[in-house]
């Protein structure tokens, strides 16, 4: 028997449950007086992998697992078609899919499914494409390194790890304490014969506690090769060949019309989607003399280095810096330690003096969110002479909208390489100073290693898109400039914002007494319990059967109609903005607050904070006049945002509007339906494309009234209206909005998902107008 190339083994049950997912067992497709709407999303979604991964060859097995999630008359629907397009499949409902699979996985070159058993069947000519059940990306090719990468365990031991990891979590480890015992005893029966050598005791009563629970999460996860059953023998059949008349035929007959394109074998299809392991590389510690004067030669020889600090703590303005790593050419780092007890023959203080020589020198020096590093720096009196380049902020310019910006993500998505986080290496709770120290060195040169081969990548899709003046000057430029303030710190009259805050208070006070004088009786705003109580019935009116507590956004959607709603919900949302002051207040010292600076959390490229946040703060409170000169521009108005459309869409009625003394429109201000309304703060939802169902609960309004307004606004401001949709279509056109020589890339902009797309589009004119 010769194995085929690219041959695969599909486990049905993966597709029947993807078919489910999309079409929520809804009889869609009748043919016959049945229904095949699941056996049109298998097919569906099979003929699509088989372009997407390149299959030449392959066949299906189908299990008990399969029949879990259909009806017999589904799976034998399926297996008949099957059979007429001559695929091939392995049928038994009283086995699982994992046992078939495992009994004939040595005839194919990979194993399709979305069930982490099948791992225990990974080999170097078998791997196992593994489908994630969120995010992205959708899957991943395990071959045996990546499962010892991913999991700490060998294929032979995934029935192990499992065991001790699945299941609810009274019962289950963490992955990094199941990682350790794999590594320290073995299987699932040495562990047990282990447990008095165990230091942890919760470990240990835990497993003992729950051993039948563990145990037969081991027995389900065990797959019992029979590889002398006769009726196994199923080698892979051909999909290039399907392309048929008499399949084409069958399809129509079934009313599988949009399946029709999908037969033809693509040209150019990607033949492996892989996701490697990371390469292994040359990791060193630097404890002594000798390996800091070799640190020092290789940085100073080179003309870019990638740097990556370990700390005890997430925030740089607690953390203990640990040690840095640096690397200057792939698959090389050194990572020096700033622990006195694990250096040699050098003192903590001749550590801190290389480390000044080092970012003295003309070395330009690149981090994934270098601020960070920067930060920690300069808190030991070390500053950075040339910090050049930020990965993060690099992808950031170059996609916009994706779902993640931190590492991993960005070494599997554009190296193909993966990384492991402190959240894979640490259990929770622990900080830097319980990872061992060779996994410390190891995870802080891997990072390293990850950002200086990310850096001539992400430096290409710059030039590509022509942002690399736009980066440096824009993006990096404003980079230092705010890890200047994060270590100076930013002045803050405190006295000024207790007067904001007890302006608000007294608005709260009377917001609250609203609210029991329109329900009739004195209840505490305050109490989900008694707010319940007085709107519970209102709650359940509308569709709402959850626990005895209504959320923020059930209150919004009662506020459109119930006046003792609209009462609650004023004042909830006045008193988040107390507590954000509260916080700004409590965290000055001696006049200064230290903010944590982010130039990404925005997909529309606005500047944010963290610990305190300040610009979620509505800008009529004129909180930017409790802070100095240095801080005021970054502080956004509405009114700002109409004067830019004003100037971009030279529309006649916003220019007179906006330059009249009151900069107020007598329209909108004599208008019955915009009364009580923050005229400016609505016409920009409307600019931003808001829906009438979002411009209900943000405005407290109805729909009519919103759709209303909306229609009147269009008509007065036609221009500036016809001027954004003209921009919104040239944007999606383009992938990218541009003004005034700058580009905004956001790659959902092009997305197929619509809901994604509209908001692409709300976040490109919100970075048009700067709001």
């Amino acid at each position: 028997m010769v194995k085929v190339e690219r041959s695969f083994l599909i486990d049905s049950a993966l597709l029947i449950e993807r078919a489910r997912r999309t079409f929520f067992d809804t009889p869609l497709l009748v043919h016959g007086g049945k229904d095949f709407t699941l056996v049109f999303g298998c097919l569906r979604d099979f003929l699509r992998l088989r372009r997407e991964l390149g299959m030449m060859a392959g066949a299906f097995v189908a299990g008990s697992a399969a029949h879990a999630l259909a009806t017999g008359n589904i799976i034998g629907d399926l297996l008949a078609i099957l059979k007429k397009l001559g695929i091939a499949c392995v049928h038994a409902p009283l086995k699982h899919e994992l046992q078939l699979a495992a009994a004939i996985s040595s005839r194919f070159s990979a194993i399709v499914t979305a069930d982490r058993r099948f791992l225990q069947l990974c080999t170097q000519d078998c791997n196992v494409v593994l489908f994630k059940p969120t995010g992205q990306p959708e899957y991943e090719r395990m071959s045996p390194e990546t499962v010892k990468l991913e999991m700490g365990a060998t294929p032979e031991q995934v029935p192990t790890y499992l065991a001790l990891t699945d299941g609810p979590p009274e019962s289950a480890l963490t992955g990094q304490q199941a990682a350790r015992l794999v590594a320290l005893f073995g299987d699932l029966d040495s562990i047990y014969k282990s447990l008095a050598k165990m230091s942890s005791a919760e470990i240990r009563m835990k497993l003992e506690r729950f051993e039948s629970c563990i145990r037969g999460r081991f027995a389900a996860g065990m797959c019992c090769t029979d590889k002398h059953r006769r009726d196994r023998g199923v080698d892979p059949e051909s999909f290039m060949g399907i392309d048929t008349k008499e399949n084409c035929k069958t399809l129509k007959d079934y009313g599988f019309f949009s399946l029709l394109p999908l037969l033809p074998q693509q040209s150019n299809i990607r033949s492996e989607v892989v996701t490697a392991p990371a390469q292994g590389g040359t990791f060193r510690a630097v404890v002594d003399r000798r390996g800091l004067e070799v640190l020092e030669s290789v940085v100073g020889m080179s003309k870019v280095c990638a740097i990556d600090a370990e700390t005890d703590n997430k925030d740089p303005r607690k953390a203990m810096l640990l040690g840095i790593a640096f690397a200057a050419k792939a698959g090389e780092a050194y990572f020096l330690l700033l622990v006195e007890t694990v250096l040699k023959d050098i003192p903590r203080s001749a550590a801190v003096n290389a480390l000044k020589r080092i970012f003295s020198s003309d070395v330009d020096f690149i981090g994934h969110n270098i601020k960070y590093d920067y930060l920690l720096l300069r808190r030991i009196g070390i500053a950075i002479k040339h910090v050049h380049f930020d990965t993060m902020l690099a992808a950031f310019e170059c996609h916009g909208d994706w779902p993640f910006f931190k590492l991993q993500y960005l070494a599997q998505r554009l190296l193909g390489r993966r990384i492991k986080s402190y959240r894979d290496l640490l259990d929770e709770g622990d900080g830097g100073t319980e990872l061992p120290f060779r996994e410390m060195v190891d995870h802080a040169c891997q990072d390293a290693d990850a950002t200086l081969r990310l850096y001539p990548v992400l430096s290409s899709e710059l030039a590509e898109r022509n942002l690399e003046d736009q980066y440096q000057h824009q993006s990096m430029g404003l980079l230092l400039r705010l890890a200047d303030l994060e270590f100076s710190g930013v002045s803050v009259n405190v006295r000024r914002i207790n007067r904001l805050r007890g302006s608000l208070l007294a608005e709260a006070l009377q917001l609250r007494s609203g609210a029991c004088r329109e329900a009739g009786r004195d209840f505490d705003v305050d109490s989900e319990r008694e707010v319940f109580e007085v709107l519970g019935e209102a709650a359940r009116s509308r569709g709402y059967f959850g626990p005895r507590r209504i959320p923020l956004s059930m209150l919004e959607e009662l506020a459109i109609t119930n006046p003792v709603a609209r009462w609650v919900v004023q004042y909830r949302r006045l008193r988040i903005q107390v507590s954000r002051l509260e916080s700004i207040s409590s965290t000055a010292s001696r006049g200064v607050i230290h903010l944590l600076f982010n130039q990404i959390r925005s997909r529309c490229g606005l500047l944010s904070t963290t610990d305190p946040s300040l610009f979620d703060i509505p800008p009529q409170l004129g909180l930017e006049s409790c802070f100095d000169r240095s801080m005021r521009q970054f502080f956004r108005h509405p009114e700002q945002g109409l004067e830019r459309l004003a100037e971009l869409t030279k529309d006649p009625v916003l220019r007179k509007v906006r330059g009249s003394r009151s900069q107020v429109d007598p329209c909108m201000a004599r208008h019955p339906l915009m009364q009580g309304l923050n005229c400016d703060d609505f016409l920009l939802s409307l600019a931003f494309g808001l829906s009438d169902a979002k411009l209900s609960k943000r405005f407290l309004i109805d729909r009519l009234r919103a759709a209303t307004i909306r229609h009147d606004l269009e008509r007065r401001y036609r221009v500036m209206f016809q001027w954004l949709n003209a921009f919104c279509r040239t944007t999606q056109a383009k992938g990218f909005a541009a003004s005034e020589g700058l580009k905004k890339y956001i790659d959902g902009l092009r997305c197929s998902d619509l809901a994604r797309r509209e908001q692409a589009l709300e976040h490109a004119v919100r970075w048009l107008v700067r709001y």
